[in-house]
């Protein structure tokens, strides 16, 4: 059976933004300062504007070796203390040294210049101002693979060894500016396999391995959960209770998405004043067949994550600002009626086209939305009764996500649920009086018939609305549509 409508095939896109005071700990990877080394003749047009303190800094991070950055801090600096991007100017300086007094918090920064008209420029523009913000990332100021600021409140000039020195007291990155806004983008590619049927994929694809592959079984229990593919906090506890007589298996399942992922967060003080989450999908392809096994009566309604793994490429860390973690999983649906002992099969096959993209607005102002979805496919897997009584009705699904779990200051922590949550599968059994082979009502042409048939249809149920659920942790800031 083949059900194809925008309603059915255009997938529930839910985000929820909760709060997550449990959150666990997300491995991901550490981002590092990232700057473009330009050769001294190309900058050196712009060396005055450079080392004028800026309203404005654009801090870029990225992987290790990264030749392009992923992720950028974007600060707007205090109204009267405008912000120096040391590694904007260090092709004007020969040394860079910071000297740390062991009894005080203060901080000698000693600048020694190439030129003479760089140490007057430099001495001039930063002494006109009582203060000033610099933030460098230079090994004798920071942790390795650190950035870190500094308020400088005195400015000293030597004019003999054309070295300037800054008096300055350390400060949390984050308090640079009143404000600042995140800006990050990874691309990569994940998978559910069966051993079976692993996925070759080219060395052409260029994109970035998730560095977690679920490998299922043939015959994979979803139901109870198994321990070993859920990421659970430590003190939380699966309620498994009224489910007794009930197991889920997940037969010759397949999952296998590549997309991107953009996030954008801005935040003022400690709270999130917009967040947005982008997903464009580059392959989607579905392939699920659930085995549902009963033992006697039972009546089971239940959604619950069956599958939830750490995507740590995705993840980002931006020591002192924050962190965005992001988890890829599956989240049973189940609502069962059964009289008597009784087991079955049931699946569906779903793809979505490359190109298909939603923007999930999770704060601010705008709504979320979703385009090229119309074009994806589903298709029912036919259902097979193993064995049992007949007397049951049914709806399952196995619905993948994207979770991410996104940390600011220590102190603003929250969840964003990005479910693709496929239709839900229902299953009736009917009693049908003299009909013919196909179960169509028997007519004089029919060489055969049936007194009494049994049938059991399976067809879609839609899940298709667009909602967004956002609540904050701090402030009034509330949203339902």
């Amino acid at each position: 059976m083949r059900f194809i409508s925008a309603a059915a095939i255009l997938f529930l896109l839910g985000v929820a933004f909760v709060s997550a005071t449990n959150a666990v700990d997300t491995p991901g990877r550490r981002l590092v300062p990232f700057s473009i080394r330009y050769p001294t003749p190309i900058r050196s047009r712009t060396w005055k504007r450079e080392l004028t303190p800026k309203d404005t800094v654009i801090l870029e991070y990225g992987m290790e070796w990264a030749a392009v950055p992923s992720t950028t801090l974007k600060f707007k600096a205090h109204s009267d203390t405008p912000i120096v991007l040391l590694e904007d100017i260090e092709y004007l300086l020969d040394t860079i040294l910071c000297h740390h007094s062991g009894s005080t918090f203060a901080t000698e920064v000693e600048l020694n210049f190439r030129s003479e008209d760089a140490y007057i420029e430099a001495l001039a523009s930063w002494s006109s101002h009582p203060s000033f913000i610099l933030v460098t990332s230079h090994l004798t100021c920071n942790l390795d693979d650190r950035r870190g600021a500094w308020l400088v409140t005195d400015v000293q000039g030597h004019e003999m060894y054309l070295q300037v020195m800054l008096i300055a007291q350390p400060i949390p990155l984050h308090e640079i500016g009143p404000s600042f806004r995140i800006s990050h983008l990874a691309v990569g590619s994940s998978s559910w396999l069966q051993p079976q049927r692993l996925i070759k994929r080219l060395d052409s694809d260029h994109l970035f391995s998730f560095g977690h592959t679920l490998d299922l079984a043939p015959r994979q229990q979803l139901f109870p959960p198994d321990s070993s593919l859920l990421l659970r906090s430590a003190d939380e506890v699966l309620d498994v209770s009224a489910s007794a007589g009930v197991q889920i298996f997940c037969v010759d399942c397949f999952s296998h998405t590549n997309f991107s992922v953009g996030a954008e967060l801005e935040v003022i003080g400690l709270k999130i004043h917009s967040a947005h989450i982008n997903v464009t999908v580059q392959d989607f392809q579905h392939n699920i067949q659930l085995k549902v096994s009963l033992d006697g009566n039972v009546s089971f309604h239940k959604s619950m994550d069956v599958i939830r793994a750490p995507l740590p490429d995705l993840a980002i860390e931006l020591p002192e600002i924050g962190s965005v973690g992001f988890f890829y999983g599956g989240t049973i649906n189940a609502e069962l009626d059964i009289t008597g002992g009784f087991n079955f099969t049931m699946g569906a096959k779903a793809s979505v086209p490359a190109g298909a993209a939603t923007t999930f607005v999770m704060a601010g102002d705008g709504s979320s939305s979703a385009t090229g979805w119309d074009a994806s496919s589903f298709e029912l897997i036919p259902f097979r009764l193993n064995s049992g009584s007949l007397n049951a009705s049914a709806q399952l699904s196995l619905s993948p996500f994207l979770d991410a779990e996104i940390t600011i200051l220590d102190e603003v922590v929250a969840q964003a649920r990005l479910g693709v949550n496929t239709p839900h599968l229902t299953a009736n059994p009917q009693i049908q009086s003299n009909v013919n082979r196909e179960c169509q009502p028997a007519g004089a042409n029919d060489l055969e018939s049936f007194q009494t048939a049994l049938s059991f249809g399976v067809h879609c149920v839609p899940r298709s609305c667009l909602r967004n659920c956002v609540e904050q942790r701090r402030g009034a800031f509330r949203k339902a549509t």
